[in-house]
């Protein structure tokens, strides 16, 4: 059985990205996002995309490494500078949890039990957790990410352990070219998530994920090369739509900025909502899923919760 979650990134973050998630949902092959309780269009994702579209699954998009946090600066001295903002990215995150004081980890914890509560305060349903540049598998902060999630009742989480997929993927000079800058990263993710996977108790993942390699660039060829190569099991495949309109985000880093920008993030709009993928999915039999669905189906994934949230 082959079961596809197609994910966009990034709901929340600015009115464009939310415009293009929603518009890839309708009309196209987009069945889950995740949402950042810290979004400068926080509120405009929740009244224009969760609400109008109950067969969407949302999950929570944590976030520590862009933007305003949800607490006050005042809580958060180690995690943020004087305007709010945080003040890690990826890298430095990762070099100070591994060095990092009680109180430092406290901040981290009380910002991320932060954003589940507006979440789950907002009346939105999460089927899912995942953290933004994918810092929520870091060694010390996956602990604190995963005992949340399971307080919550969050039983899905996503572990961003990528193979290097069909050979197809990396016969096209520029694909190709894309996918080998990120091999660094794909390399140190697979690495934090084996330690991630080792850790109990946790929320379960599903069996595949695709998402590092060709992140900001799943263009229609890349996503019908996938498509045709799918391994057994659920896949998550991860995309960043975008490009509707001005995705211009005030409260975004400038590397955020930069790629909201980027006209990569169109064309994986385009790809969401071409006939032609969305005729590949129909005749080959592909199951397309939210996370939620999982528990309906023969498989160790279990549907998830949030307290507090509506049914």
């Amino acid at each position: 059985m082959r079961r596809v979650i197609i994910n966009a990134d990034d709901l929340g973050i600015c009115e464009g990205t939310n415009v293009s998630i929603s518009r890839a949902h309708r009309e196209g092959v987009l069945t889950s996002a995740s949402l950042m309780a810290n979004g400068a269009a926080f509120d405009h994702a929740v009244e224009t995309v969760v609400g109008p579209n109950p067969e969407l699954g949302i999950g929570l998009h944590l976030c520590l490494t862009s933007g305003v946090s949800v607490l006050s600066q005042d809580r958060l001295k180690d995690l943020v500078g004087d305007d709010g903002h945080f003040r890690y990215g990826f890298v430095s995150l990762a070099r100070a949890a591994r060095s990092a004081t009680p109180e430092f980890l406290q901040q981290v914890e009380a910002e991320l039990d932060a954003q589940f509560q507006r979440v789950c305060d907002a009346g939105v349903h999460i089927d899912h957790v995942d953290g933004h540049r994918y810092f929520h598998v870091i060694p010390g902060v996956f602990e604190i990410v995963a005992r949340l999630a399971l307080k919550h009742d969050c039983q899905v989480l996503r572990y961003p352990r990528e193979r290097l997929g069909p050979w197809g993927l990396w016969t096209r000079p520029g694909q190709a070219q894309r996918r080998l800058l990120n091999v660094p990263k794909q390399i140190i993710l697979s690495r934090f998530t084996r330690a991630a996977q080792a850790h109990q108790p946790r929320p379960e993942g599903t069996e595949h994920f695709h998402g590092v390699l060709d992140s900001g660039a799943v263009t229609s060829q890349s996503l019908l090369r996938l498509l045709s190569n799918l391994p057994a099991g659920t896949i998550e495949i991860v995309t960043h739509p975008g490009g509707v309109r001005d995705t211009g985000a005030a409260t975004c880093t400038a590397d955020d900025l930069k790629f909201l920008q980027s006209p990569d993030r169109l064309l994986e709009f385009e790809a969401l909502v071409d006939p032609g993928i969305k005729s590949f999915v129909e005749q080959n039999g592909i199951q397309l899923q939210r996370f939620a669905d999982l528990a309906t189906e023969d498989c160790a994934v279990p549907a998830a919760k949030c307290s507090g949230s509506l049914p």
